[in-house]
């Protein structure tokens, strides 16, 4: 599987990165440091909702963002400092979103970004600014992260799948020799202990499993599938047979390790 030669977390990292240089040379260049604030929140805010997805998928999050994000801050900016409708416009906005993020993760992704937007305009409103200054502010943040993403995804499409995939077979080879320490005689009191780092490995497999299959969920949506995706599809069913073969147990360990025991043969299985 061929992979960008530079580290995946410094990949990940680039777009907060030159959102936060882009913002900071803006408010540097133009002197409006009572602007750092709201710019900021804006880009942690774009953050907190950011999710994988193939092209048309994250134009669509940017727009439901771009929405979502208005509402809580304009509502949010709007009733503050009135006393009982700014307590009873956050209490509507907490319940509200609170029932959306129910729906499934991703909707809990947007309710929990939304929400914090809410509290990111209370924070960074100061009297001597215009009301309708910070609420944009906090847009444009958001906006010039989502955009720095799409420029990431233009130029790595296929890099999260790339490396949910390569976390998937990490995860097999740990489970393969968690496995294969049942095959060693000398350790054979040991078995408790072991199944239990097998089942440990097991869990840490399946959770790869379906970070992966999410992955390749939200690029096989669309009706044009790229022959990269197809690729990865066949290689999440070869890594999904794999485990099927090696979780399977059809005899007892204890009693194999003391048959085998005087013999060279469990030695080779363990190292196979």
């Amino acid at each position: 599987m061929r992979t960008p030669a530079v580290n995946p977390k410094i990949i990940a990292t680039l777009p907060i990165f030159f959102s936060v240089f882009i913002a900071t040379t803006f408010i540097w260049y133009f002197n409006v440091p009572k602007l750092t604030t709201p710019f900021v929140l804006g880009i942690i805010a774009g953050g907190l909702v950011d999710l994988d997805n193939r092209l048309t998928g994250r134009l669509k999050n940017i727009v439901i963002t771009v929405v979502l994000f208005s509402i809580a801050s304009l509502s949010a900016q709007i009733t503050y400092g009135a006393g009982l409708q700014f307590i009873l416009t956050m209490t509507l906005l907490t319940f509200v979103f609170t029932l959306l993020g129910a729906v499934g993760l991703r909707y809990r992704t947007f309710a929990f970004g939304t929400l914090a937007v809410a509290t990111y305009t209370t924070l960074s409103y100061t009297p001597d600014m215009p009301w309708v200054v910070n609420p944009f502010m906090i847009l444009c943040g958001t906006l010039l992260y989502s955009t720095m993403t799409l420029i990431l995804h233009i130029v790595f499409p296929h890099r999260p799948v790339q490396e949910n995939m390569a976390a998937a077979y990490s995860a097999l080879g740990g489970y393969l020799d968690a496995k294969a320490e049942f095959f060693d005689p000398d350790e054979a009191e040991q078995l408790e202990n072991r199944q239990i780092d097998l089942a440990m490995k097991n869990t840490a497999i399946i959770e790869a499993f379906n970070r992966c299959r999410n992955a390749l969920f939200y690029r096989m949506r669309g009706q044009h599938r790229h022959p990269r995706t197809s690729r990865m599809l066949r290689y999440y069913f070869t890594a999904q047979d794999i485990h099927e073969r090696i979780s399977s147990a059809h005899m007892d360990y204890r009693e194999l390790a003391e048959k085998l025991k005087n013999t060279d043969l469990i030695f080779r299985i363990h190292r196979l």
